[in-house]
């Protein structure tokens, strides 16, 4: 009986510890070009998992992580992929550097100015 409670208590023990150590939390924040725009469509990852989340219009993301100390990779057709350690972080503004006009999307041709295109060029 006393080997019994034990091991109930061994994994009430267990338990309690995975429900209060193993939450999840949110990581929020907004991608923009290094021209100022908001990027869409950007796959935010978390490094060495499987744990992902797109970017909406406004460039807003949302992903729910182990922790906020997570790696967050970011990556885009036309941008320089970036990863990024959230550091206990919740909320991050991201930039992400244009490389390539030609692998851009008609949608992201149209969120970029020419005043900004001409900062591209120089």
């Amino acid at each position: 009986m006393a080997l019994r409670r034990m091991m109930l208590t061994m994994v009430f023990g267990l338990l309690s510890f995975v429900l209060v150590f193993g939450q999840n939390t949110t990581v929020k924040g907004q991608v923009k070009s290094n021209l100022g725009n908001n990027v869409a469509d950007v796959a935010v990852v978390v490094d060495g998992d499987s744990i992902k989340a797109t970017t909406n219009l406004e460039g807003r993301f949302e992903i729910k992580v182990a922790s906020a100390d997570v790696i967050l990779v970011f990556e885009k057709d036309g941008y320089k992929r970036i990863s990024v350690a959230c550091g206990g972080e919740k909320e991050l503004k991201i930039e992400m550097i244009l490389e390539d006009l030609l692998a851009l999307t008609l949608e992201d041709l149209l969120s970029i100015d020419v005043e900004s295109l001409q900062k591209f060029q120089k």
